[in-house]
């Protein structure tokens, strides 16, 4: 779920971009970004965006996540 659906200020087309991005990173890493069990901990993730690899993903393909 992009950051603006959270805040209830609606979908847009940078939130499909941000679907397509999410959907790419669970490829590459086997799990959603900002995954955690405790939902209000998970939003909170997704809204301050920090997000990291496994160590076992490659220095290029986090480059290429990271635009």
């Amino acid at each position: 779920m992009a950051p603006e659906i959270i805040q209830n200020k609606g979908a847009s087309k940078s939130s499909d971009i941000y679907a397509i991005g999410a959907v790419l990173y669970e490829f590459l890493t086997g799990q959603p970004p900002y995954y955690n069990e405790d939902i209000p901990r998970l939003y909170r993730n997704i809204k301050e965006g920090k997000l990291t690899f496994p160590n076992n993903v490659s220095k290029e393909a986090k480059n290429l996540m990271i635009v």
